[in-house]
């Protein structure tokens, strides 16, 4: 009886230990799948970290092209610093232009009231000359009233 109580007993830890491998096969293989989708995925992911990187350098490049500064970065941070200094020199470049053109203001404003006064000048110099003429009796041919003599 008790070899049959040895053999129950060893016959259950042998089924349970058939388990626990069986079991642990099992985990090693889920583990070994997941070990190699997430390998899968970072080599994803460092493919696309690579073209992005390469994407931002052809940027970089262009924008040396566009505004005669050489740029030579792959890091997307890099690359808008340099866009947001550009922007802030653009902002000023336009503000001074702002100012150069309010400066010029008044100057203008100037210019087409001394251009009013000079018409209002010549349109009263035609009837002037009209008028002397007409007293004096005098009209030359090539005596034109539109015409002023400067």
């Amino acid at each position: 009886i008790r070899n049959e109580k040895l053999e129950d007993v060893i016959k259950t830890e042998f089924q349970k230990l058939q388990y626990q491998l069986a079991e642990a096969t099992y985990d090693k293989i889920r583990n070994t799948k997941k070990a190699n989708e997430q390998e899968e995925e970072a080599k994803l992911m460092k493919t696309e970290v690579i073209k992005h990187k390469a994407a931002t350098k052809q940027i970089a490049r262009e924008l040396s092209d566009i505004v005669g500064r050489h740029v030579n970065t792959d890091d997307p941070k890099e690359l808008l610093d340099v866009i947001k200094e550009l922007q802030h020199k653009l902002a000023n470049a336009i503000q001074d232009k702002q100012r150069a053109i309010n400066d010029q203001q008044p100057l203008r404003d100037d210019i087409a009231r001394l251009q009013h006064q000079l018409a209002d000048h010549k349109l009263a110099m035609r009837k002037l000359k009209k008028e002397l003429s007409e007293t004096l009796g005098t009209h030359k041919e090539d005596d034109d009233p539109e015409v002023v003599n400067e």
